[in-house]
């Protein structure tokens, strides 16, 4: 790792908290669960399926899943390609 301090290959999750209100208590979710839940409320919403979207995108459909379950975190090009994509503003999908 050297000796600037750098930590590559570390990831660092924002973590959100987020009221059960059917539970009433608060919950810690990660930034990447949230985000792959609105995509795929997004996505569901302008009925698409993953195959529509990733076919939109030019990527594999494995990819679209594996963000909707908080397994992988897209870059903000990708982001914003994915919010074009569905027709929604990149801020849409990161509340």
């Amino acid at each position: 790792m050297g000796g600037n301090g750098a930590r590559s290959g570390y990831v660092h999750y924002i973590t959100r908290l987020q009221y059960d209100a059917s539970e009433n208590k608060i919950q810690n979710m990660s930034s990447g669960k949230k985000l792959g839940e609105n995509l795929r409320k997004w996505r569901l919403k302008k009925n698409m399926s993953q195959g529509d979207l990733a076919t939109a995108l030019s990527v594999d459909r494995a990819y679209i899943s594996n963000i909707e379950n908080g397994r992988m975190n897209p870059t903000l090009s990708t982001l914003e390609k994915i919010a074009n994509a569905l027709g929604i503003s990149s801020s849409e999908l990161l509340k």
